[in-house]
């Protein structure tokens, strides 16, 4: 693995972690609703970078983010009922 990958997934890691100490230590659902939501943007904006990055970024990635985004946001929603 090429030194950058291992950085960019470090970042993933690092991100994923913060996020989800953020969520259990968020005070009500509308907080945990709200990191839930930044975690989602995250993984769009690393996933994109990171492919970017790497050259290797083509619109049926870019859909495959997209949709795995798409179903944590309507999970999300379906559990916090926003």
């Amino acid at each position: 693995m090429k030194h950058r990958d291992k950085l960019t997934h470090a970042v993933l890691l690092i991100g994923f972690t913060v996020g989800i100490g953020a969520f259990f230590r968020a005070r009500d659902s509308q907080e945990q609703f709200l990191v839930v939501l930044a975690l989602t943007l995250f993984y769009l904006v690393w996933g994109f970078t990171h492919h970017h990055l790497r050259g290797d970024i083509t619109v049926r990635l870019l859909l495959e983010y997209l949709a795995i985004a798409a179903i944590a946001s309507v999970v999300n929603v379906l559990i916090f009922g926003r």
